[in-house]
């Protein structure tokens, strides 16, 4: 159950008048009937014309796009306010509206999506509030999972080529107000939205038939669609052992470690190894005889494969640098006792929480970009070592993720 404070006329400004305490099910069937109930009405105006008989069942997709996503940001409250708190979420568009109305449609959504939820796919294991809006204006949509205020051009995930769906008057891309967020990118003023899940959108693209897993691939690549009784398929990490000399190391042993999880694989004759790992954050560890103990952090991705090589520095004795060796330029090599900062890598800035669904947001200022990251305080013997592995041609990269 989810405890829903309830406002006059569904409007946050108004007093509290009573808390509801609502089945999790019932409730996303409520939220789904208050943010887009009424596109049971779609094809009724201009564009696309859509037979009465046949509108639930074009427009289902739509609605069971929201019912996942209504669902996700109702537990992240839940998670966040705590089980015992006076009420976990509000019934108006500061967090999404939830009405005590329903209709066939969206009762069916959420049954059919019962227990599905969205996750960044490299972290299943956490939740986040994955926010949504009314409309894209045809201009794209920004995934909410990336910084709204750090909006790179790359990012935006475009919206056109759809067929205009309206309902009687109510169009919702032919307005350009109709959103949380300026565009960067187009005249100040325009209010499009640039992150998130756009309800018009979803509506046009479940009209052509697309799935609800479409739709939301389409607007969260970022992230997978979760179904905790189901468990999420394994990622696979692969790679090799070298030593300074570009050498495989035999035998050598890997050990990954997560929290409650711990996985372990040998090297072969080749210095390579695989290994099938739940997806989600792990520590590697590298070891071998005659040679430093290397660690790792790295990320593994539900149903992907992650490339992570290593290099291993000798224990003592003088090390013999042989000019011609190299390793794939294009492979991320993990070196003991040597930390260097990667500005590939630096991470994006610090920066305020993104609104609730349903509030506005200020633009980006003009020319914000991250900082770049820089950990340079390397002690004498570290930094030999990375010039070792510079002598022999290896940079240490992001890893690389094949589809």
């Amino acid at each position: 159950h989810i405890r829903v404070a309830r406002h006059r006329e569904n409007n946050c400004s108004n007093p509290i008048a009573r808390i509801d305490e609502v089945p999790l099910q019932s409730y996303v069937a409520g939220v789904v009937h208050g943010e887009i109930g009424i596109f049971r009405a779609a094809g009724t105006g201009e564009g696309v014309a859509i037979a009465p008989q046949e509108v639930d069942a074009r427009v289902t997709a739509s609605f069971q796009t929201f019912a996942i996503a209504a669902r996700t940001y109702a537990i992240w409250w839940y998670l966040r306010r705590g089980a015992d708190a006076d009420f976990h979420i509000h019934d108006g568009p500061c967090n999404q509206v939830y009405q005590d109305a329903r209709d066939s449609v969206s009762e069916r959504a959420a049954a059919t999506t019962i227990g599905k939820i969205l996750v960044p796919r490299d972290d299943p294991n956490s939740i986040d509030k994955h926010e949504y809006a009314s409309s894209c204006a045809r201009n794209g949509t920004l995934p909410s999972y990336r910084n709204a205020r750090d909006v790179r051009r790359d990012d935006i995930v475009p919206d056109l080529g759809l067929q205009r769906v309206c309902v009687r008057s109510w169009c919702g891309h032919d307005r350009l107000r109709m959103a949380h967020q300026d565009n960067p990118f187009l005249p100040s003023g325009n209010r499009c939205l640039v992150r998130g899940i756009c309800q018009w959108g979803s509506l046009e693209r479940s009209v052509r038939g697309d799935s609800f897993e479409a739709i939301l691939q389409h607007y969260q690549p970022d992230l997978l669609i979760l179904d905790p009784q189901q468990e999420a398929d394994p990622g696979t990490v692969r790679g090799s052992v070298i030593d300074l000399h570009g050498e495989p190391i035999a035998g050598a042993q890997l050990r990954f470690r997560q929290a409650g999880q711990s996985g372990a694989v040998s090297a072969d004759g080749e210095g390579s190894y695989t290994l099938e790992l739940a997806a989600g954050s792990w520590d590697a560890e590298v070891s071998a005889v005659g040679f430093h103990t290397t660690q790792e952090r790295l990320r593994v991705i539900s149903g992907q494969t992650i490339w992570q090589h290593f290099a291993l520095r000798p224990n003592a004795g003088e090390v013999v640098i042989d000019a011609g060796a190299s390793a794939d330029a294009d492979s991320k090599i993990a070196t003991s006792d040597a930390t260097m900062s990667d500005a590939a890598q630096s991470p994006d800035a610090a920066l305020e929480p993104l609104p609730d669904a349903g509030a506005d947001s200020a633009r980006p200022p003009p020319g914000a970009a991250p900082p770049n990251g820089c950990s340079c305080a390397t002690a004498a013997p570290q930094f030999a070592a990375w010039l070792l592995l510079l002598s022999l041609g290896l940079r240490r990269r992001r890893r690389v993720i094949v589809p």
